[in-house]
């Protein structure tokens, strides 16, 4: 399954092959979300990162 295969892609390999800023990056380590598994299941439940309430996330946020 796809989503599986999201487990072993990191927040930090997103951001070094500039997949997504740095901003980004260190929101979601900030608050936890190391793979691109935790990031997308995360906006799947909330439907929003804005939502959540992340330190620095909002509408510029990529």
């Amino acid at each position: 399954m796809l989503k599986d295969e999201l487990k072993y892609i990191t927040t930090e390999q997103l951001h070094d092959t500039n997949q997504i800023s740095v901003r980004t990056a260190n929101c979601c380590l900030s608050i936890g979300l190391n793979t691109l598994y935790q990031i997308v299941s995360s906006f799947e439940n909330n439907g929003s990162f804005v939502k959540n309430r992340i330190r620095n996330a909002g509408k510029k946020t990529k």
